[in-house]
């Protein structure tokens, strides 16, 4: 049998679609390297995979059906220890999120410890929830209760972090609730996503979260990430800004002119650092003097 141009044409075209169709269903959908939105394929028992090592970034995942498995590794610095922190929420959908590991106790096998549970009356997790890396990675088990609904208007978007921990600043983020180090004060102030000076307006604190929160003024701008936080003009409108540490620490309304540090996780500014103004200026001066500073001290 021949085919003319035209049958030869059509063939390609029913092929190519094919091709197209048969990676829409199967969910490996990508927006970029960062941010994935997945498609289910119907399956129940399909596991779809998802690696993820962007600094931050999300999963969706559309018409959830089955599960997916979102491993967490750094791009760089391989091996190195980090912490994967997540945000969940779920709409039309009952989910279950779990920190999958090896069991040491059976070989070939892993084991998954529950760490959220998504449903009507508790939909999106209001605390993030951190797991530090294991065997270089972090991967989190995401399955659904099957229903009708949720395979046609079911949707669960996971927010993502990815932070490298290489010293006490990055290992602990005021866990411990020490004060930091003047080595520790220059590089939060080389290193962090924002650092600002200004005053403390009021503090407040949030049992469920355990958190507290710090509402501040903020007089100078030094560095920031991204737009988050305004100065307060003279006469203007005034604007306060919140940075976040852990209740337990104790941290408690104080005078004072500081600089705050720190990182911004999934959508929070979450505290490192906040020497007086004038404790910082003495710890500039020294290491000006001797030569040690980390970066262009301003």
């Amino acid at each position: 049998m021949t085919y003319g141009k035209m049958d030869t044409m059509l063939i390609v075209y029913i092929s190519v679609l094919i091709c197209l169709l048969s990676e829409y269903v199967r969910g490996q959908y990508s927006d970029s390297r960062c941010h994935h939105t997945l498609w289910s394929d119907g399956i129940y028992e399909y596991v779809t995979e998802v690696k993820v090592d962007c600094q931050e970034g999300h999963v969706t995942w559309n018409a959830p059906y089955g599960a997916i498995r979102i491993t967490m590794q750094l791009r760089t610095k391989k091996g190195s220890q980090f912490q994967g922190c997540f945000l969940a929420t779920a709409s039309v959908a009952k989910a279950k999120i779990s920190l999958e590991k090896v069991d040491s106790r059976v070989k070939d096998k892993n084991k998954l410890i529950p760490l959220v549970i998504l449903n009507e009356k508790n939909y999106r997790t209001r605390k993030e929830v951190c797991i530090k890396s294991e065997n270089s990675q972090v991967v989190l088990y995401v399955e659904v209760e099957p229903n009708g609904k949720t395979r046609t208007m079911g949707k669960i978007h996971i927010d993502y972090d990815i932070e490298r921990l290489y010293n006490r600043l990055t290992f602990d983020n005021m866990e411990d609730c020490q004060p930091c180090s003047e080595n520790e004060i220059l590089n939060a102030y080389c290193s962090s996503d924002f650092v600002v000076d200004g005053s403390m307006e009021h503090v407040s604190h949030d049992k469920e979260l355990q958190e507290t929160s710090l509402h501040l003024k903020i007089d100078r701008i030094v560095r920031q990430k991204t737009s988050r936080f305004r100065r307060h003009l003279a006469g203007g409108r005034r604007n306060t800004d919140v940075v976040i540490s852990p209740s337990k620490c104790g941290i408690t309304h104080g005078p004072g002119q500081f600089m705050f540090t720190g990182r911004i996780r999934l959508g929070k500014a979450i505290l490192q650092c906040a020497p007086f103004i004038d404790e910082f200026e003495e710890i500039k001066k020294k290491a000006l003097l001797s030569g040690t500073h980390p970066c262009q001290l301003k």
